[in-house]
Order: structure tokens, then sequence, then C-alpha cells
């Protein structure tokens, strides 16, 4: 997993063809468990197919990446490909969901 900032999220994103952001903050306790999913529970075959960054929520100058996402609740997960957002979930589903 890459950490990302402001400053190397657009970079990240646009070099990997496939690429997750796992938005988090450190006040939430269901970041935790989601690291964990995509670090360690995902399927070594899976894991890489996908560049993974991780993006902090809490800092002002991550707060306009946030907001072009619409972010209103972590864990927010947005998955890039060649560089567009395709798809976002929000939150922790079961995983009958």
């Amino acid at each position: 997993m890459t950490e990302l900032t402001g400053t190397s999220f657009l970079d990240f994103v646009n070099t990997n063809k496939f690429a997750v952001i796992h938005f988090w903050a450190h006040w939430n306790l269901y970041d935790a468990r989601m690291r964990d999913l995509l670090h360690q529970e995902l399927p070594l075959d899976i894991r890489d197919a996908f560049a993974v960054g991780t993006l902090d929520i809490d800092p002002a100058e991550h707060h306009e990446i946030c907001r072009r996402h619409n972010i209103v609740n972590v864990p927010f997960l947005a998955l890039y490909r060649d560089g567009s957002l395709i798809q976002t979930i929000t939150g922790m589903r079961k995983p009958d969901e």
C-alpha cells in the first residue's frame, strides 16, 4: 500500500492501470479493518492486479480531493481504471451484500 498526499494522488492514479484508493481517518475504527482487508485478506492474484493507495482525509491539503469525491463517510474506496474514476464504495459491507 502506498500512502498518498495531495501532491502524489493524481500521479498515482494516472500511472497505474488499476488503482484502488482507501480514504481513511485515524478516528474511524472501521478503517483499520478495511486496511486489513486490502492488505491481507484479498487473494494474492487480485492484490497484484491493483495498485492500492491510502489517503488520510483529515489534513487540510486533502480536503479538496475529498470534496471532489463527495466523501461524507469513511471508509471510502475509489476505484480507478486508466486514470478515470469508475466506482466508489462507502462504508463496510457484510460479505453477502
